[in-house]
């Protein structure tokens, strides 16, 4: 198991599920969910690398914070189903959402098995959502998986309509003391870890204080120095 999902083995297992039924020629849709930190993200990224292990194609694509044109989300995904050059019913000039979405069906309906995976779905422009919730339809019976990580916040894209349709919705939540145990003596065996790295570890494996682990749970003790601080 990698560090990045020490104590999510039941998470990853339904994702994997998931997974499982694209392989075979099913449509899947699966949504990751969680607060800021988490570890929503990785969670994902560790189901991207299950599927490459598979030699299952993975396109990837994030929302920003700072842009939000319409149906910016896809144009990562675009770009990768035209690269392959256009199927028998793809043609990779579009217009619109609707054309956008057709462009979308024939690309991965030809490419499948394939996973879409879609980062920070919180940030996605409305028309991007738009399409998403359209995808699952259109693509009922082809290997497609559609796996989003979104975290809740002010201001977040609503997702109703995705999470609908998602099976499974993963949520996240805080790891129980012994994961958290766990991840913090794989980090401490990695050696020392740059400022970047620490900031934007989960927060169960920040420090609380200068001699002391915050764990998930919200309990505080003085297991060991922290090697950052």
């Amino acid at each position: 198991m990698s560090d990045a999902v020490v104590g999510r083995d039941a998470e990853l297992a339904a994702l994997v599920r998931a997974l499982d039924r694209a392989a075979q020629g099913d449509l899947a849709v699966a949504l990751v969910a969680g607060e800021p930190g988490i570890g929503t993200s990785r969670l994902v990224d560790a189901l991207a690398a299950e599927a490459r292990g598979r030699g299952i194609r993975v396109v990837w694509a994030e929302a920003r914070d700072d842009q939000h044109a319409p149906l910016r989300l896809w144009s990562p995904v675009e770009r990768a189903l035209c690269a392959r050059g256009p199927g028998p019913s793809v043609t990779c000039q579009r217009r619109s959402g609707w054309e956008l979405l057709d462009l979308l069906v024939a690309g991965l309906a030809d490419a499948a098995p394939v996973v879409v995976a879609l980062d920070d779905l919180h940030w996605a422009d409305e028309a991007s959502v738009w399409v998403l919730e359209r995808l699952p339809r259109r693509l009922a019976g082809h290997g497609v998986l559609l796996v989003g990580a979104t975290r809740g916040e002010p201001g977040a894209t609503p997702l109703t309509d995705v999470r609908r349709q998602a099976d499974p919705v993963v949520e996240l939540e805080g790891l129980d003391l012994d994961a958290a145990e766990r991840l913090v003596d794989a980090l401490a065996l990695a050696g020392p870890v740059d400022a970047p790295t620490w900031s934007s570890a989960p927060a169960a494996t920040r420090c609380s204080s200068a001699s002391s682990w915050r764990w998930a749970t919200g309990a505080t003790g003085c297991r060991r120095p922290c090697p950052t601080c």
